[in-house]
């Protein structure tokens, strides 16, 4: 069962969140796993936003898997970090076997930045 997980990032801000993927106590073994997150307008609506651990944004934005320490770390970019809207978001392993689990699953929340760059 996927975990939730809101997750909020500062309009204008770099983030990053790393979170630990364990069964029973024991980190999942991440070693040759690829991970794509979306975000969506609604379930089943426009893509707003989309990070991938195979392909970072042209601003540098991207995941990174830690292999059989089992973390999973989102980078986000101040240049990417602006004006995502309010959406839904999961982000999805591909093990090297081809099977999928959602990892976490939430809502991306994006205050407006009052101090812009």
């Amino acid at each position: 069962m996927p975990g939730y997980l809101d997750l909020t990032v500062q309009e204008y801000d770099t983030y990053s969140n790393t979170i630990t993927w364990d069964a029973g106590g024991t980190p999942v073994d991440l070693t040759g796993a690829t991970a794509s997150m979306q975000c969506r307008l609604k379930y089943s609506g426009a893509q707003v936003f989309a990070l991938s651990s195979t392909t970072v944004t042209p601003n540098g934005s991207g995941i990174t898997l830690g292999g059989t320490a089992g973390t999973i770390t989102i980078n986000i970019t101040n240049t990417d970090a602006v004006s995502i809207p309010l959406s839904e978001y999961s982000l999805v392993i591909t093990f090297p076997d081809g099977s999928t689990s959602t990892v976490i699953w939430g809502w991306l929340f994006m205050p407006p930045g009052i101090t812009q760059p």
